[in-house]
């Protein structure tokens, strides 16, 4: 599937952002119609005790990574970006709802 469709890596920035958010925009990630994805969420978390509150259910195409510590939101995306695999990278925001399309 890779040759005819190229790996896209959604980075998403966590940590200041509710659970429900969260939930609500890997829901958003999961309706993209695009077939070869992956979600970098990126926990940003002022103190891990805080970022041990986002719990997200493993999918194979959903990652959750936790900072050292907390990152401006430039480096923290810099972070997610150095664990993705795709050819194509996208920013995918918590706070957004995006078309189905998006990333085709």
């Amino acid at each position: 599937m890779e040759n005819e469709y190229p790996l896209v890596s959604a980075i998403m920035l966590a940590g200041r952002t509710s659970p429900p958010d969260i939930q609500a925009a890997v829901d958003c990630f999961t309706a993209q119609t695009y077939p070869y994805k992956e979600l970098i969420i990126v926990n940003n978390a002022k103190t891990q005790f805080n970022a041990s509150a986002l719990n997200i259910r493993a999918r194979r195409d959903v990652v959750l990574i936790d900072t050292p510590h907390e990152l401006s939101a430039g480096m923290a995306r810099n972070y997610g970006i150095s664990t993705a695999n795709g050819r194509i990278l996208a920013q995918f925001d918590p706070d957004y709802w995006y078309a189905p399309n998006r990333l085709e």
